[in-house]
């Protein structure tokens, strides 16, 4: 209750900041922030039609990794939501897999990735470096 007697309600969220975009843009700041060694992040709604799926990537040159894995069907989105796993890249330099997605990365400037998938979105990590997200992020996500 307030002074007045008047019970408190809880704030509400403003128009803006409920929106998917919005909210999806404060999830991939906040996880590029709290990890090592990452130098961005995407993540994207999978719930609902396939023709609206809301995406949020901390640099635009990112927003390439995600188009070329919706427009090929491959990479490590449709890996980590098919399996229910994260799925990894550890050194996009070394690998054969994803031929599409690779290329695109390495010309991004981005040598690994990690996917973590959810129930209702994918979260996505990428280095500047080989080989350093994947095994303390996995840890970390079998913990949630």
């Amino acid at each position: 209750m307030s002074e007045g007697g008047r019970p408190e309600w809880p704030a509400t969220e403003s128009a803006e900041s409920a929106l998917p975009g919005r909210r999806l843009s404060a999830l991939v700041e906040q996880a590029a922030r709290c990890t090592a060694d990452c130098c961005g992040a995407g993540s994207m709604v999978v719930d609902g039609a396939d023709d609206e799926r809301p995406a949020a990537v901390t640099h635009p040159d990112l927003s390439a990794l995600v188009s070329v894995q919706l427009c090929s069907g491959d990479g490590p989105i449709r890996t980590a939501l098919a399996g229910g796993e994260p799925a990894d890249s550890a050194d996009l330099l070394r690998e054969e897999r994803r031929p599409e997605y690779r290329a695109v990365a390495l010309d991004s400037g981005v040598r690994s990735s990690v996917t973590l998938p959810f129930r209702r979105s994918t979260l996505t990590l990428y280095s500047f470096r080989p080989g350093t997200l994947g095994g303390g992020v996995r840890a970390r996500a079998g913990a949630r």
